[in-house]
């Protein structure tokens, strides 16, 4: 399963379950990050930022809400991945 997590006049960040964890990727379809599910929910929660592929820090508690991804998405997203 594929989610957007933060769109920007298109989608700046997604996520995509894979056998090793939660794969990051940005706007350049380029991998960011691999993460598990408790650093994922840490990226979430504001915890932890992800650098994209061109050096651009995202703190996605620090992102427009409108851009942000509906919890209930996100919810379901984890709960598909278990």
């Amino acid at each position: 399963m594929k989610i957007t997590l933060l769109n920007y006049e298109g989608p700046v960040l997604w996520a995509k379950s894979s056998d090793s964890g939660i794969a990051i990727y940005d706007q350049w379809n380029e991998l960011v990050e691999v993460l598990t599910r408790e650093e994922f929910c840490s990226f979430i929660d504001g915890e932890m930022k992800l650098m994209d592929s061109r050096e651009r820090a995202w703190i996605y508690t620090e992102q427009s809400q409108e851009a942000r991804q509906k919890f209930s998405k996100l919810f379901e997203f984890l709960n598909l991945n278990n």
